[in-house]
Order: C-alpha cells, then structure tokens, then sequence
C-alpha cells in the first residue's frame, strides 16, 4: 500500500459505496497510482470482490477497444461472447456479428456482454471493481451502462481538469508534491545505458502510460539497435528504479509521469516524436522476432500497435498485420477485435473489415466456434483466404466432402499458397485417399519455406507425419511430427504443440499391437504432461486415444464413452463422433446382444458415409461383413472393397477378399495373400486370428487404421498355407543325465493341400534331431514320418533328449522330402536344463521348448 498522502479519501470511498461510476480527479504519476493502489487494497479486504485493473488507456484508444480488453481480464468464455453478440438467435454460439459486421456495430453488444459479465461475477464471486487509468465521458458512459445494478463499480482516474459530464460523480485528490526536475540532479549518475532507456520511455510515453514487459528493456537500452545482455538492461533499469524515476511491477517497468513530464518539456516536438518513433520501431521488430511476447504480453503489443498506427510510425501497418495474425492463430478474439476496431478507427475504411473476417474465422475456429461461421458466411465470398477458412473449419466438423468442394475453387498449380496445399493432402489424408498426397504435401514445405512462414512449415511437417503413419510408416512419422512439434515449440504455437501431442498418440495406438514398450513411453510421456490442452477437437481424440490404448488402467464403460461423445459434440467433430460409433459400440436400451454387436459399426458406416472418409466407411461395412450370420454379409463386403477401390487401397480390397473367403471356409485368394504380406510387416501378419473351419476372421486393429503401401518382400507365409513342425516336451522335469521325450508332428495349415488329402496319399517324410550342445539324441538316424495333426502318435516321431550336463541346449530337427530328398523346413529349439538335486528331483519346473527358428 503506498504511503503517499492524498485529500478527499474517504470522500472517494463513501462515493464509491453509493455512485456505480466514480471520477478521481488526479493528474497522471505517482499520486493517481497511490490513488489507485488505496482503494484497491481497500475494496479487496473491505468487499472481498476482486479488482480489474485496465491501465494505459490511451486518448487514442477506441472505447470498444478498452471494453474488449475488460473482457479479457473478466475471463469470457468467447461462447459467453458468441451469445451475446450472435446476430441469429438460432444460432446457440458462434461469434457470428464480430466476423460479420461493420466496424462501429459491436459496441452494443460489447457493453452487454460486458455487464452481462459482470453480473455473473457479482452473483456467482463478489462485485468487481474496475480501475480504469485514464477515460473520457463516452467511455465512462459505456461502463456505467455495463455496470448497471449488478453492485460493481468503476473508479475512473483522469486528469483534474478533464472536461466530463456534469452529473459524472468527481472527486479532487490532491497531487503528490514533488521537486522541480526529478532527472536534472539525477541524470549525471546515470549510466549511457540508464540514459537511453530513461529517454526512449520518456519519448514512448509522452501522450501516455505504457507498461513495458521486463523482456523488452534490453531493446531500448543499446546504442546499435541490436538488444544489450539482460544483465546490462536490468541494471540500467534497477538504477533508475533506485534514483526514484522508475516504477517497476509484475507487469513491467514505467517511468513515473513527473519524470516523463520533465524529460519532454525539455525537448522540441519533433524530436520527441523522432526518439518514440525509434524506440516503438525496435519493440515491434522485437516482437516480431520472438511470438512468444505476444502470448505473454498481448495487451501491451495490441497497445504498442494501436499507438503506432495512430502515430504514423513506419512498419505499423506491418506490425499490425502481424499481430493480427498471431492473436487469430492464438484464438484470442478480444484482442483481435480490438485490434481491428483500432486498424479501422485509424485509417478510415472499411477495406480493413474485409481483411480481418478471414483471420477472424481462424480464431473463431480456434476456439471451436466455427459451426455459425460455416453457416452464415460459407457463400459470401469469393476471397480465396475466406474460402480457406471455410475449407479448414468444413474438415475440423469432419464435413470433408464439403471441405473438398471448397479447396477445389483454389490454386493448387506451381506457386500456389503452402497452407491451401497442405490443407488438401489433409482433406485427403482424413478420407483416406493417399494418391498424389506425398508430393502435394512436399510442395507444401517448399512454399512455406519460400516465403519464411515458420508457422506454415510446422503443420505441413505434422500432415507430412501423418501421410506417413497412414502409408504404414510409424517410425518415419514419428520423426516428422516430433521435429513438428519443436517447430512450434519454437514460435509459442499451444494449438500446434497439442495437435503434434495427439499425433504422437496416434502413431503410438498404431505401433501398440507389435511395438508395446514404444508405445507406453508415449503414453506415459502424454500422461505426466501437464500443460492444459485448448483445442476443444484435440483435447476429445487426445482422450480418445488414450482411452483406446488403455492408458487409463480401467475397462471401457459406458459412462466412458458417454463422455468421449460429449466432448466431440462440444467440439463439433461428426469424424471423432463416428470413430466412437466404430472403435466404442454402445447399446440401445432394450437391444439384444447381437443387434448391438451390429449397430455401432452400421451407425458408424452412416456416419462415416456422412463425412465423406471412403476409408473409414469401407471399414465399417467390412466389420458389418464379417460375421457367420446376416442376409447383408456379401453385399456389405463387395460395398466395402467398391469403397478401398475407389480410393485407390489394394490393402482394403485383400482384407475384403480374404474375409470373405475365411467366411465360406475356402482358401483366400493367392493374390490377396500377396498383397497383405507386401504392405504388411511379419509382426502384424501374425496377428491374424484365422478360423477353424468358417468363420469370422479376426484383423488387427493396425489394418482399419493405416492404408500401407507395399514395402516388404511379400514372402511371409500365411500359416493357414504353411505346414509347421511342431514339437512338444512329453516330460515336465527334464534334468542332466536324464532322458527326456520330445514329440515332433509337421502340421499342415487348414488351407494346405496335405489338410484336406486322405490319409493314403499324404507323402512320406524324414525327420531328423542332432545336438548342437553336450547332449545325446536318439535315434541318429532319420525317422520317417507324415503329416498330420498334433495329437496324433501314429504319424509324428519321438525322440530321446538327454543332457550331459545343466545349462543352455540346443537341438537342431529337420524335415526332407523322402522321394527327392529336398529340406522342408529346419528349427532350432532352446531348452535349459538346471541342475538337479541330490535327491534326484529338478530344481526348478523345465522351460517350455519354443521353435528359434524356420526355413
């Protein structure tokens, strides 16, 4: 609390107890500060409500300006905003007439939303207080109407002989009493460092106040234009702070107003203007070098702007138009209205209104209100950045065909904008059609990179990442969208970082079947994460996929996926609702088992028919296909490969194949065989569950979520085609010098031609066992078998295993064709032998005896 003593206390504060509006009279500096810190401090502890402080508020700034940035502090929700201001009440949320419409039509509907605001915040906390340093009477009248009855008050601190209404409540507070010339006695000790930021913040805040971000002193204290080390800065600060020139808070570092009075007075006007244009030029190419001050800071930048434009200074209109896209990509809408409200205000035209609408579609979907956009605006115009927008939110509603329509009024030949072409592979990638997506997609990085648009780059990596985790290539994925994600690390891109986040999930639920260590480290990197996510749509697949891969140690419920389904209905993802039809299918009351089992994957094949995703709803139809029973079984398989064919996915149409002959108990096509072991590692090929006889055939869920091209060498023998020896360990306590039986069958694959022949024309084979360790097997020679099943004694071989000593054994067995003499198949087989004790019994139970390997 400061101790600076002040006249008309307690005459304010009685005022303030009974006036909605009260005006402390009080020329700027340090005495209209201790007038504001009492009675802060005051409301605080007296009230218990909290106070919102909206300093700087220039004479150049639009009311609507300064009333956006209250919303900002009061925390609306850009809903809560979107309600108030929707011009269609049948829209229920969007920020439809703050796209929509001309400039000096939202100040209504800010100051309803404004006491609207304020009126929850007296109800659900307690009365806000809002300090305003710095009004004019069409800015005080627009607060007393938001404060209405609600209890909050506004403290407005102007200068004593500010000209106001008359039935505006003031009080006179009387001004600190200071020396004459605070600098003249000082300046002499002040370091040429001390000086130039003393001077450059006199010249920047000559009109009025301005906090700069402590980041920001080291711009402002060097005489080369290149930013001093932050020791220097921070020292030339603490001194003048020292000296009692500078006030330095949380929010930043300001010299106090006698002394920026004292500094100016000194100087011709021209030159004042001179050094503020200088040093606002410097805290724009700072800003510009680094995105991250406009997260941090987006009040001061959205000033530093406004200012500049006003002032004339050059590259303002540069800055502006930077800050404006950075703000859109942030989904800060306050700010971006305020901004383009201050752009309007300043030079005169509606052109202006015309080039925010489309970066105002971008916050809007950055904040997930892009359903009014697409609906009140998707036939308006012909701007290809409009028409983007439209596409990009078309494909985050999971609307893809209508995304695709759109994207095809645009260029896409040599030259064309990075962010129209990589939004097409994506379009393409979300529908499952990889076809010519690679090189779009290398085009796109090329043209990002031409014209230095780092933010561009990084989500035409991401989309890169995920052609490749479709194209069956997880580890190559993983590569681009980590390197994505250091990308927008690198330029303060939350909403990138948490879609690189999902990927990275993704490619984890991809990899979970056959690479399980790789993929709980993701999960578990993804769960210690604590950052919030703010993309609505990327917070419900972020759920999604961990929900799919279990990370949450329970089994699904029904609450569960009730709310995965919340979350994509807020979000407005029909892709994301028709995944939880497909991967979650969840009953209607009174169903019976089957038909449930049946009515997740039909409603996800409607879903995903409505969103345009070929691949997906092919998927869908095959699982609707794969069942024993049901009128429909061949016709949703013949849909489902019409559908893999139409997008171009050889994989899908030999699942389809392979399917249907599992079904009718046949042998699969030889070329659909084919296809899946060249697009397919040996990994998941084993995870084919086959049938015994007819029935459904069991897929790996690798194969509904990628589209893999061929890149192995399709030698990968189906075990249904294959004959394997099996061996079996007939004693259970093997033990050194002891003979133990092992049995040795070769097991014909129920689709090889030795399964279905009779007994009399199978064909006569040799088996053979030799040691490889210090052990004897019996007998030596060849021992003449046939093929059969398992559990048959007569048709396999038994051989004797003994051991010489404990330890690591290796048998080697192969298998001849009797007639010609060829090698069938030889393996390797393990068995440790532990010591045995004195009383003749193992010591441990025998180790199961696994084939190493098989040629």
């Amino acid at each position: 609390m400061s101790d600076v003593p002040l006249a008309g206390d307690e005459k304010l504060w009685a005022l303030l107890e009974s006036q909605p509006v009260v005006v402390a009279g009080v020329a700027p500096g340090r005495g209209r500060d201790a007038v504001a810190d009492r009675v802060a401090d005051r409301w605080s502890s007296g009230t218990g409500g909290p106070v919102c402080r909206l300093d700087q508020v220039g004479s150049l700034e639009p009311d609507v300006v300064t009333l956006l940035r209250l919303l900002d502090l009061l925390g609306v929700w850009p809903v809560d905003l979107a309600e108030a201001v929707a011009v269609w009440p049948e829209w229920p949320v969007g920020l439809v007439r703050a796209v929509s419409a001309r400039p000096g039509d939202l100040h209504g509907p800010v100051v309803n939303t404004c006491a609207q605001e304020l009126d929850e915040w007296a109800e659900r906390e307690k009365p806000v207080l809002v300090v305003v340093d710095g009004a004019r009477a069409s800015l005080l009248h627009a607060l007393e109407q938001a404060v209405g009855t609600s209890g909050c008050r506004v403290l407005a601190l102007v200068g004593a002989d500010e000209p106001l209404a008359p039935q505006v409540m003031r009080v006179v507070v009387r001004p600190l009493t200071t020396a004459a010339g605070p600098v003249a006695g000082a300046r002499e000790r002040l370091t040429p460092e001390a000086v130039r930021l003393c001077d450059a913040l006199a010249a920047l805040t000559a009109s009025d106040d301005l906090w700069l971000p402590d980041v920001l002193i080291r711009h402002l204290t060097s005489d080369t234009g290149a930013p001093d080390d932050d020791a220097v800065a921070f020292g030339a600060a603490a001194l003048l702070k020292d000296l009692g020139l500078l006030e330095q808070t949380e929010s930043g570092v300001r010299l106090h107003r006698d002394v920026v009075k004292d500094i100016v007075d000194g100087l011709p006007g021209e030159e004042t203007r001179h050094r503020a244009a200088e040093a606002a030029g410097r805290l724009m190419r700072a800003a510009r070098s680094s995105p991250a001050l406009v997260g941090e800071h987006p009040t001061t930048c959205l000033l530093l702007a406004v200012r500049s434009l006003h002032a004339g200074t050059p590259g303002a209109e540069d800055f502006a138009a930077y800050l404006a896209e950075e703000l859109a990509h942030r989904g800060n809408l306050p700010h971006l209205l305020g901004l383009r409200e201050a752009a309007v205000a300043t030079v005169g035209t509606y052109a202006v209104y015309t080039e925010y609408r489309a970066l105002l579609g971008l916050a809007l979907r950055r904040c997930g209100e892009n359903m009014p956009f697409n609906g009140v605006m998707a036939a308006e115009s012909d701007d290809p950045a409009l028409v983007l927008q439209h596409a990009q939110a078309f494909r985050e509603r999971g609307m893809l065909g209508n995304a695709e329509l759109l994207l095809a009024r645009l260029p896409s030949e040599r030259g064309a904008d990075g962010w129209v072409l990589h939004t097409k592979a994506g379009v393409a990638c979300e529908r499952g059609d990889l076809r010519g997506v690679g090189p779009l997609l290398r085009r796109a990085i090329e043209a990002h990179q031409v014209v230095g648009d780092l933010r561009g780059e990084a989500w035409a990596v991401l989309e890169y990442g995920r052609w490749c985790l479709l194209r069956g290539d997880p580890d190559e994925a993983e590569k681009r969208v980590t390197a994505a994600r250091t990308m927008f690390g690198d330029i303060d891109d939350a909403f990138g970082k948490d879609w690189a986040d999902v990927e990275l999930l993704h490619i984890a639920l991809v990899r979970s079947e056959t690479d399980v260590l790789v993929a709980e480290e993701t999960i578990s990197s993804a769960l210690a994460e604590e950052r919030p996510v703010r993309d609505r749509r990327a917070a419900a697949w972020r759920e999604l996929y961990l929900t799919l891969l279990g990370a949450r140690g329970l089994p699904l419920r029904p609450w569960m996926a009730t709310r995965l389904r919340r979350r994509f209905i807020r979000a407005g993802d029909r892709l994301g609702l028709a995944w939880l039809d497909r991967e979650f299918p969840t009953p209607d009351d009174g169903d019976a088992a089957d038909t449930v089992h049946r009515a997740g994957p039909r409603r996800a094949a409607y879903a995903f028919a409505g969103t345009g995703c070929s691949h997906a709803e092919g998927w869908a139809l095959l699982r609707l296909g794969n069942r024993v029973h049901g009128e429909q079984r061949a016709e949703w398989l013949a849909e489902a490969r019409d559908l893999f064919d139409s997008i171009g996915d050889e994989a899908g149409k030999a699942w389809a194949d392979v399917c249907r002959a599992a079904l009718d108990g046949t042998v699969p096509p030889s070329s659909a065989l084919r296809e899946l072991s060249r697009r397919y590692p040996p990994a998941v090929l084993a995870l084919i569950e086959w049938p015994q006889g007819r029935g459904p055939l069991g897929i790996p869920r690798v194969a509904r979520l990628t589209v893999p091209e061929p890149r192995h060498d399709g030698r990968f023998r189906f075990p249904t085609l294959e004959s394997r020896i099996r061996l079996t360990l007939l004693d259970d306590a093997p033990a050194a010098d002891r003979v133990s039986r092992i049995a040795l069958h070769l097991v014909p694959g129920m689709h090889h031609p030795w399964s279905s022949a009779p007994r009399d024309a199978l064909p006569w084979l040799s088996a053979h066992a030799v040691p490889v360790t210090a052990a004897d097997v019996q007998p030596e020679h060849s021992v003449t078998i046939r093929p059969s099943a398992a559990g048959d004694p007569d048709a396999g071989a038994e051989f004797r295993f003994t051991p010489l000593r404990p330890g690591h054994h290796l048998i080697r067995f192969t298998v001849t064709y009797q007639e010609t003499g060829t090698v069938l198949q030889e393996v390797e087989t393990e068995i440790d032998i532990i010591d045995s004790r004195r009383d003749g019994h193992p010591s441990a139970t025998a180790p199961l005896v696994e084939p190493l390997r098989v040629r």
